[in-house]
């Protein structure tokens, strides 16, 4: 037997590891709010998106910054990692802290402090959210509410992009019927001058 404090004992503390366990338990939810996402569009446009939002899920990793220890929850949506997520107890504080880079960070491995934030000059009391002692809970509720509102805003986009090629192929069309036109105009005022 061991004392149960330090049992599955990885380096976090026990409210990232609790927000862990949540996580692991929502991950499901968010790759069927990925897949309800793809149901709104029409069949015939789904397309490869099927299989983006179908294969949507969660990866996790370890965060170590010094006496910050935790997790990095990743959002892997549209075949790509889309968003990171630090989770770990503030180094001067009990509070619960998540940390969610700027920019889009690609990386196979977790991605490390410099990472998550770039080239900015950041410092261990910036955070994007910060929860109090042991609210554990309401720390997955905003990474799984910010995951929804990054699939919402990648939806968004994939519909932008495909109305956009849509207008490029009838821009390419046009300006072939337009071309066809000119020379049609061009052989009409030669016979009547």
């Amino acid at each position: 037997m061991i004392e149960i404090s330090n049992y599955l004992q990885d380096g976090a503390n026990y409210q990232a590891q609790a927000v862990l366990a949540i996580m692991k338990a929502r991950e499901r939810h968010i790759r069927q709010y990925a897949v309800d996402k793809m149901q709104l569009l029409p069949e015939r446009e789904r397309g490869l998106l099927r299989y983006s939002y179908e294969n949507t899920h969660i990866e996790v990793g370890r965060y170590e910054n010094g006496r910050e220890q935790g997790y990095v929850f990743t959002l892997y949506f549209n075949i790509s990692q889309d968003k990171h997520y630090a989770v770990y107890e503030h180094r001067k504080s009990d509070q619960l802290i998540v940390l969610c880079p700027t920019k889009r960070t690609r990386t196979t491995n977790t991605p490390t402090h410099e990472q998550m934030w770039g080239d900015e000059n950041r410092t261990t009391y910036d955070y994007n959210k910060a929860f109090e002692c042991e609210q554990i809970v309401e720390c997955a509720d905003y990474i799984c509410e910010d995951m929804k509102k990054q699939i919402d805003r990648d939806f968004e986009l994939s519909l932008k992009l495909k109305e956009l090629r849509r207008n490029t192929i009838n821009i390419t069309e046009y300006q072939k019927q337009s071309k066809e036109l000119r020379g049609k105009y061009d052989d009409y005022t030669k016979k009547i001058d």
